[in-house]
């Protein structure tokens, strides 16, 4: 079985690595690396095709996860620790015991996509709600997410935890508003800019075989600059008094109607 290396000193310059790859997105993408939790993460890392580089854990997780399918992973580090290094890595107040690494993904935009659903997410800050709009875009098997303006970071602990493990499977890039109208021009997918207006089209009737579509931030919605790279504007029909939706939830939505048909 892998021999794991113990490590009980909160000051161990791993157990600081993952301090800081926890706390900080530019110290994450210098690295390129990032931190999740859980068995369950760990072992769908593993079915995923994502080797993780190091693992902390607690002895007493040796009852929720077997280590050693991990004797394939090679250079991995594992760390047998206690319940304060745990503490200093973890970003919740009640860990699982369990704090590993993984590389962080590429999302550099390629020139050209493959045909099919999108969306873009233009400036959406919470990571919550990011987390969740990629476990859904797992649920309906979405072609990719590109990212564009102030966009929460999709690799800090609180997107991780919503998302879920979905960003192992769904693609992310990221790009300026004109690089992703570039992008998908070679495809021939059109762009479509989410928008509580009644004189948009209506969502249930806009998509035929590829498209992308816009969500904005709560706060301001889709921007003027990706607004005027839209072939046009698309809303969610609704009959109550709510001026608007959460952006997950529009996101939700718009991404059944845009696969339903398939």
């Amino acid at each position: 079985m892998m021999k794991a290396e113990v490590v009980k000193s909160r000051d161990n310059p791993s157990v600081r690595h993952f301090a800081r790859l926890s706390k900080e997105r530019a110290y994450r993408e210098e690295c390129r690396e990032y931190v999740l939790e859980g068995a369950k993460l760990l072992s769908e890392a593993l079915s995923s095709g994502i080797r993780p580089k190091t693992v902390f854990f607690l002895e007493k997780c040796r009852r929720d996860f077997d280590f050693g399918v991990l004797e394939g992973c090679e250079g991995i580090r594992l760390y047998s620790t206690d319940e304060r290094v745990i503490d200093k890595i973890s970003d919740v107040k009640s860990p699982q015991g369990i704090v590993f690494s993984c590389p962080l993904p590429d999302t550099a935009l390629p020139e050209r996509l493959p045909q099919g659903f999108y969306l873009i997410l233009d400036g959406l800050s919470d990571p919550g709600n990011l987390g969740t709009i990629v476990r859904t875009a797992d649920a309906f098997a979405l072609d990719g997410i590109m990212l564009t303006g102030a966009c929460a970071d999709p690799f800090s602990p609180k997107t991780v935890r919503s998302a879920m493990g979905s960003l192992f499977r769904v693609r992310l890039c990221r790009g300026e508003p004109n690089q992703i109208k570039a992008a998908l021009d070679a495809s021939d997918i059109p762009i479509f800019s989410a928008l509580p207006s009644d004189e948009a089209g209506r969502i249930t009737e806009i998509f035929a075989s590829c498209a992308a579509v816009a969500i904005g931030s709560e706060a301001h919605g889709v921007s003027e600059q990706v607004r005027a790279l839209s072939r046009g504007a698309v809303t969610i029909p609704m009959k109550g008094r709510a001026e608007s939706l959460n952006a997950a939830v529009s996101a939700a939505i718009v991404m059944w109607e845009m696969t339903k048909r398939g």
